[in-house]
């Protein structure tokens, strides 16, 4: 994994580690939800229910908006992970570790990263070009 984004291309590539950690993150999320649902509701000791298909949902439509480059929608998917992370952690509800949260949070820091770095180096070749 690379931290440094000196191109459009690095942009890119951190932009689609970020889309893929959101659908990987929003589907594991949304068959939790769909066990809690079909089976007895003792999905991860009956902390998890139904309800957090709409947080599987929320996560597919920020995930979109990382895919289509959108600023606000990394911040929003990085910042609706963390929070969701806190509040599962305070719920005493563990999702794999604190090294799998870690991961993620860094794959969606740098689709933040990636999405800023992108519009810069866009905003540059346009000015390049009209010069």
């Amino acid at each position: 994994m690379k931290f440094e984004i000196d191109d459009l291309d690095d942009a890119r590539k951190a932009i689609k580690q970020a889309w893929i950690a959101g659908l990987i993150s929003g589907g594991l999320t949304l068959l939790l939800a769909v066990f809690a649902i079909v089976g007895d509701g003792s999905v991860l000791g009956g902390l998890v229910d139904g309800w957090a298909m709409i947080d599987a949902f929320i996560t597919f439509g920020l995930t979109y908006g990382v895919y289509r480059r959108n600023r606000a929608a990394s911040v929003g998917l990085l910042s609706f992970y963390l929070l969701n992370q806190i509040l599962m952690r305070l719920d005493g509800i563990s999702t794999g570790g604190i090294g799998l949260a870690l991961v993620f949070t860094l794959m969606f820091v740098q689709g933040v990263r990636g999405t800023f770095a992108y519009h810069r180096f866009t905003t540059q070749e346009i000015a390049e070009e009209a010069a």
